[in-house]
């Protein structure tokens, strides 16, 4: 925003420049037969060349204004030719006051006037720049006119006065209404450009997403088939399982022998009907009780080490023959073999 503000005010330059040159040379046609013809050439010489290097330094601008100088410096320059213009032509109220013709000087009241309206636009951005083009303008003729205690200059100097401050609050305002209209613009280029970015990635990404979509409907796809297919091979072993597990619960309760499984603490998990007829308890009298709940107690000290021992170091039990006492009080001799169980990290669950 900045940057369009330096170049609205270089923009403005050169009108305001030809205003100058052909205003100075109207002056000095007026005043041709009043006042002495080199002072008027000299004034009008030191107009035009400082109004020359300023159109040398808008032409610099134009070349060279993205990488010689900053915006700041720029500025510097427009505003210090602008000073210099104002103590030119703030030189004209002390040069061509005329005590005997106060046409001459309503002339030149009007010039200075027209200056500081013409500037009040131009620079508008520029406040205190503007402020001290119109002190060196107005100053010298205002107090020129008090000084003559003329009521006609007087009042003149009065209304110069009052047209200058009025001209510095336009001036203000209107630098204002630019700073806030430069201000919009660039906000809403900022949003348009924004909004644009953001359509061109919501396209792009609508465009991906509907690649992604497409290639996920296909890998579902094949997905939805393999998962089918494994399905029916889970439910095939699921009946496989069954049908071996139904063969081998047969096979476990038909058998003669005590088939059991414990946890790590030794309590019975498991127990096959046999048990009956061993120690003379149901299946369910078993279950959560301990390997030495049902043996002497001696046999149960002993049971125990055994079967910590085992569980160390995870060996099986062989022919470890001990004594039970079934329901009845009596003692049966049972040869006990005993597998470890694991788990799929390598733990030992029980036996």
């Amino acid at each position: 925003m900045f940057r369009e503000l330096v170049e609205q005010i270089f923009s403005q330059l050169p009108a305001a420049l030809y205003s100058l040159i052909c205003l100075s040379a109207l002056q000095v046609l007026v005043l041709w037969h009043l006042f002495p013809r080199w002072i008027l050439l000299s004034w009008l010489s030191m107009i035009w060349a400082i109004t020359l290097a300023r159109f040398i330094l808008y032409y610099c601008y134009g070349k060279y204004s993205g990488h010689r100088l900053t915006l700041n410096r720029w500025l510097t320059l427009f505003s210090f030719g602008v000073v210099l213009t104002g103590i030119a032509w703030g030189l004209t109220p002390i040069l061509f006051y005329s005590d005997t013709s106060p046409q001459t000087n309503v002339f030149i009241a009007f010039v200075v006037g027209g200056l500081v309206a013409g500037a009040a636009g131009s620079l508008a951005g520029l406040k205190v720049t503007m402020r001290i083009f119109t002190l060196l303008l107005c100053a010298p003729l205002i107090t020129i006119f008090i000084a003559t205690r003329d009521s006609l200059h007087v009042v003149m100097g009065i209304m110069l006065f009052l047209y200058g401050c009025a001209y510095l609050v336009l001036s203000a305002n209107i630098g204002r209404m630019v700073v806030t209209s430069l201000r919009l613009r660039h906000e809403n280029s900022r949003e348009i450009e924004v909004r644009k970015q953001a359509e061109t990635e919501l396209r792009l990404i609508q465009e991906d997403l509907e690649q992604t979509v497409e290639t996920r409907t296909c890998q579902l796809k094949l997905a939805n088939e393999e998962l089918s297919r494994e399905i029916a091979e889970r439910l095939q072993a699921e009946s496989n399982l069954k049908a071996s597990e139904k063969r081998y619960r047969s096979l476990v309760e038909s058998y003669s022998d005590w088939i059991w499984e414990v946890d790590r603490d030794g309590v019975y998990t498991y127990s096959s009907p046999s048990v009956e007829t061993i120690l003379g308890c149901t299946v369910s009298e078993v279950l959560g009780t301990a390997l030495y709940d049902h043996r002497p107690p001696d046999e149960a000290e002993q049971m125990k080490a055994a079967f910590e021992r085992n569980k160390l170091i995870g060996l099986p039990f062989v022919g470890l023959v001990n004594r039970c006492r079934n329901k009845n009080g009596n003692e049966v001799v049972l040869e006990t073999n005993g597998e470890p169980i694991y788990d799929y990290s390598g733990t030992l669950t029980g036996y």
